[in-house]
């Protein structure tokens, strides 16, 4: 039985083409679509084309567009690729971004100023005359290379693959972001930026991106990153959860590994035939978007990556649904499986990218091609009804090419992509638009083709809804004119004379946030709201007179997270604010011989050191692989203990794990002690390694030295008896060493700042505030100073300039000084200043009290 093929397209033309709108190969085409018009972004420009009719209302290069944004960096004038655009569909608003950096003689990253991301977002949800806000971040130590974004409701998500500036420099890690978009639509002239470095080992993880019309994440749900690079039969899962409000309390965890049930036949994909130049297929790759969906109470994350078909096959799209439900990441796949119609080495699909639509049917679109066939674009899908881990709607054209990509970019342009874009229409929930590239003639200049089409089985939208009340005061009941009532990060609007509100027309759905402000009253908020098609949503708020005076004091750790702190520590004194202490390597073996020693539950392995400073032992870094694995991937159990006769001897002072992993290729992972142990200068300790679970397949296994003398004070040993007893490791008749580095807590930084959250006066409409002192407790022992400067401003998202009593950034305020120069001012911050001049010392700040009175 053959299945029928999907729909045809209800739309078809062309996009930018490289001729006039190109810079290099591939050109990196992406879109997004939007109410009324579909904007597509290539390597470097940008084209905005009206949805209805095809025709190009706008197209600029990203040198033009972003200059507007008048950086003052090169985000003005060297906008290099890798673009990407989205419409926030939650909010009615579109964001465009890129990176920028030049190349100097070498064909390295000129550092500085190094690399930055450019970002845009539009002022409303008319990309073409609406307006725009600019932000840019540098990211520091690399270059990020192919950036992806994801939006969701408490932010916008960024990943990157962070590369060394040089030309021929290696790859570092995976970096992830997340950017405050309330501040960026808002226009704020900063943003807040949260950022982790990604383990190792992993490779392009993609952001969730959600959509109203395929359901909101719940509240205070983590965004998802995923990736298909490490596993063979798996992926990992990252939750990234973000606290605008406290920053420090921000995390990025995982990854959880979702076993995919079967296999792919290995890591490496063919280059796609055509009748030119070959083709890159992006090999195993995650292909944006990781798309999120939560229907019918079911919360999931969806993404696609070319695989090997067989193991002599060609190159097809693979895909994943995973159940992320309630936060909790499923053991294995929803569903996995491997789209190849033809079965039989007849065509190459590649570069994918899939969307689902508000039925829950899914859409993938690709590149095709053998070597008598031109690139073309083709789509197939599968509806939300069908059989597990099926289409049955199989290919269809969405456009061929009558020509190929031939002819040298430097080498052999074999470049293709480097992505392609499915995304759903927010006017219908159903409707499916589709860019990628081909080409008319044999050669270089590419063109590109925007499409859409939709499944039968979808039912549209309507044509919204509304959401409206009254604000009042819950002690009177009186009607509060001219209160702001915010829908998300986007939308805003004021209560009339009535106390009454309105948004309308609103596309249906369940909107993250509504939240109802007032001058002198505190803030209501009320978490996802339904919004129906022609339909009135009421929500009401009652509002709380705010404090008239009052003391604000921060005295809790919870209270110190509010703020900022650079190079100042939270933690280690919970409730306290000091200088922090580092750590620095003190001992350390990178003789690697390229071969690796074997430990398992039964046979251990370790290595004896000597420290060369007494401390505290943070981390250790270990040179691991495993070898020839896959199956599950047990934990590393990693114990310190004292050593005798240059064995392990005496009791375990420490341990911890490292989780597990099934990579090939030997890298450096690292060992932190929740506890570290307290080690003594001269005095011989060991580290060993095993694991408490079996491998399914493979080994995991210690680098070691080529030689016996690579490290002075210590020996690899080895047990074959649980830790029970133990030898100095000999292999062809010689010792070596493992490769580690240990880490020792340092003594206290020499200086660090702190700026507080905002203190909210918060006077009523005939109110103002005025200031009272600004008074602190804590210790400043001999050779440490602590200082403090203050700012206030009557915008939240406005400049604060921090000074002391007399005005000017020179002078500092004594304890229990009067903030008084600052009446008037609705929001005020403080900024300690902690030093030391002798590194076995350091300030603290117990607490901050700050005084108001409103009149």
């Amino acid at each position: 039985m053959v299945n029928a093929p999907a729909p045809g397209p209800t739309a078809s033309f062309d996009g930018l083409d490289f001729a006039n709108w190109g810079d290099g190969h591939p050109p990196d085409e992406n879109g997004d679509v939007g109410p009324t018009y579909y904007v597509q972004v290539v390597n470097t420009s940008i084209g905005i084309f009206d949805k209805a009719t095809g025709n190009r209302v706008g197209a600029f290069t990203f040198d033009t567009f972003m200059s507007q944004g008048q950086f003052g960096n090169l985000c003005d004038t060297d906008n290099f690729g890798d673009p990407v655009v989205l419409y926030d569909t939650f909010e009615d608003r579109w964001i465009i971004t890129d990176f920028a950096f030049k190349l100097d003689g070498s064909g390295s990253v000129a550092n500085p100023p190094g690399a930055f991301q450019c970002i845009a977002v539009s002022k409303s949800g008319d990309p073409v005359n609406g307006g725009w806000n600019y932000y840019s971040i540098n990211t520091t130590g690399g270059l990020g290379d192919y950036p992806k974004f994801g939006v969701w409701t408490d932010g916008i998500y960024m990943s990157a693959n962070m590369f060394d500036y040089a030309a021929s420099g290696g790859y570092q890690n995976s970096r992830v972001y997340a950017f405050n978009k309330a501040q960026m639509y808002a226009g704020a002239p900063t943003m807040q930026v949260v950022q982790f470095d990604a383990p190792l080992l992993d490779f392009t993880l993609l952001p969730a991106d959600a959509r109203l019309q395929t359901g909101t994440p719940p509240p205070g749900a983590p965004n998802y990153f995923i990736s298909t690079w490490e596993y063979l039969n798996a992926l990992t899962v990252y939750k990234f959860h973000v606290d605008w409000d406290h920053l420090s309390l921000s995390t990025f965890t995982g990854p959880d590994i979702p076993s995919t049930g079967s296999s792919r036949i290995n890591q490496s994909v063919p280059k796609a035939a055509t009748p030119a130049n070959t083709l890159d297929t992006l090999g195993i790759r995650a292909m944006a978007r990781n798309q999120y969906t939560n229907l019918g109470g079911a919360e999931s994350l969806w993404t696609t990556h070319t695989v090997r078909r067989a193991s002599n096959g060609f190159a097809t799209p693979r895909w994943y649904q995973v159940n992320v439900t309630g936060g909790t990441v499923a053991a294995s796949t929803l569903q996995t499986a491997t789209w190849d119609p033809d079965g039989a080495n007849i065509t190459y699909r590649y570069v994918p990218s899939l969307a689902i639509d508000r039925a829950g049917n899914m859409a993938i679109g690709y590149s095709t091609s053998n070597l008598t066939t031109h690139p073309g674009i083709g789509y197939a899908g599968r509806l939300a009804t069908d059989p597990v881990n099926t289409f049955s709607q199989a290919e269809q054209v969405l456009f061929q090419g009558t020509g190929s990509q031939s002819g040298s970019c430097g080498s052999t342009c074999t470049r293709w992509g480097d992505y392609t874009s499915m995304t759903l229409d927010p006017s219908d929930g159903c409707t499916f638009w589709y860019t990628n590239e081909y080409y008319t003639v044999n050669g270089l200049n590419d063109q590109t083709r925007i499409g859409a089409f939709k499944y039968s089985q979808c039912t549209a939208t309507g044509s919204g809804g509304t959401l409206s009340g009254q604000v009042t005061d819950s002690g009177t009941g009186a009607q509060i004119s001219g209160a702001t009532v915010k829908l998300g990060a986007g939308r805003s609007t004021t209560t009339d004379e009535n106390g009454n509100y309105s948004f309308t027309p609103l596309p249906a759905g369940v909107y993250p946030s509504v939240t109802a402000t007032a001058a002198g009253y505190d803030p209501d908020t009320v978490t996802s709201l339904v919004v129906n098609d022609n339909a009135t949503t009421t929500q009401n708020f009652g509002l709380t007179a705010a404090a008239t005076s009052g003391c604000i004091t921060d005295t809790t750790r919870s209270d110190f997270q509010g703020g900022v702190a650079t190079d100042v520590d939270l933690n280690s004194s919970p409730g306290d604010l000091l200088l922090p202490k580092g750590a620095i390597i003190d001992q350390q073996q990178l003789d690697n011989s390229g071969f690796g020693i074997s430990f398992n539950t039964n046979n251990w392995t370790g290595q004896t050191f000597v420290p060369s400073v007494s401390g505290q032992l943070i981390r250790l870094e270990l040179k691991l692989f495993c070898s020839n694995c896959f199956g599950s991937n047990p934990a590393v159990q990693v114990e310190i203990g004292t050593a005798s006769g240059g064995l392990p001897a005496g009791p375990i002072l420490a341990a911890t794990t490292i989780p597990g992993f099934s990579n090939g290729g030997a890298a450096f992972y690292t060992a932190t002690f929740a506890s570290p142990p307290t080690l003594a200068a001269g005095t011989q300790y060991a580290y060993t390694l095993h694991t408490n679970t079996a491998r399914t397949g493979g080994t995991y296994a210690a680098i070691f030295s080529s030689n016996s003398s690579a490290y002075a004070n210590g020996d690899r040993v080895q047990s074959t008896d649980v830790g029970a007893s133990w030898d100095i490791a000999v292999t062809n008749g010689s010792t070596s060493d493992l490769s580690f580095k240990t880490y020792v807590q340092s003594d206290y930084a020499a200086s660090g700042i702190f700026v507080s959250s905002a203190k909210d006066a918060n006077p009523s409409p005939a109110g103002s505030p005025e200031w009272g002192t600004l008074s602190w407790g804590g210790s400043v022992p001999a050779n440490t100073t602590l200082n403090f400067q203050a700012a206030a401003n009557n915008d939240l998202s406005g400049t604060f300039n921090f000074v002391g009593p007399d005005g000017t950034a020179n002078s500092f305020f004594n304890n229990g000084d009067p903030l008084s120069q600052f009446n008037g001012l609705r929001y005020l911050k403080y900024k300690a200043f902690l030093n030391t001049s002798d590194s076995s010392v350091t300030p603290i700040v117990s607490e901050v009290t700050v005084c108001f009175s409103d009149v």
